[in-house]
């Protein structure tokens, strides 16, 4: 982590018993999930997503989105590319603790 908010966000959840992670980013009116940075599924070699991990996160995700239709899915099914460096990779494949990111706003926002 090359911040030191990053590096003390990333303490925090490997030092704790955290059983979600939440990540707020604008903007995109989206929500996230692993793994973003390969349409495989894989982070550095390791398990891909379990189908029961990934129709959990769909669930999660189709659930917040119910009212506001927000898209969700990995990076490339919502912003149409893969995204290398998401917090939601590293807190799964590295810690095991699942994670999420809401993107918030449009460009219309400002």
């Amino acid at each position: 982590f090359s911040e030191p908010e990053a590096r003390a966000v990333a303490a925090l959840v490997r030092d704790h018993r955290v059983a979600l992670v939440v990540n707020l980013h604008g903007w995109g009116n989206s929500i996230t999930h692993p793994f973003g940075y390969s349409s495989a599924d894989t982070i550095a070699g390791k398990t891909p997503l379990a189908l029961a991990q990934l129709l959990l996160y769909r669930q999660w995700s189709a659930e917040m989105s119910a009212f506001n239709g927000f898209v969700y899915g990995r990076a490339w099914e919502t912003v149409g590319y893969e995204a290398n460096g998401l917090p939601d990779d590293w807190a799964q494949g590295e810690v095991g603790v699942p994670s999420l990111t809401v993107e918030l706003g449009s460009a219309r926002d400002g």
